[in-house]
């Protein structure tokens, strides 16, 4: 995939061995960042199963005990470039800086 523009196409990647260090690293960046307000954070999704093709999106996933504290982690996250794509009651999805959302 040449552009980071997700859209309506889904491209499937063969399996890379690099998503996992790549999840690793972003987990320790936010987990740093957000320390005093997760209880757990995880890779999740295509990428975290080994050996299969995936969308080349690294999906990770930090729990809360209060909507409070994932208002609190959303505001740090997108003073750190994340972007808020979607935000409901208890879903909401950030991006790191250089991918756009579908409007």
């Amino acid at each position: 995939m040449n552009s980071k523009q997700l859209n309506d196409s889904i491209y499937l990647m063969n399996p890379d061995s690099n998503w996992k260090n790549l999840a690793t690293s972003e987990i320790d960046i936010i987990s740093n960042l957000l320390q005093d307000h997760i209880n757990s954070i995880e890779h999740i999704g295509s990428t975290a199963i080994p050996n299969i093709k995936a969308k080349h999106v690294i999906d990770i996933m930090a729990g809360v005990a209060t909507l409070e504290d994932a208002r609190t982690c959303i505001s740090i996250l997108e003073n750190f470039g994340y972007t808020n794509g979607k935000t409901e009651f208890v879903h909401s999805i950030l991006r790191k800086a250089g991918y756009e959302f579908k409007k």
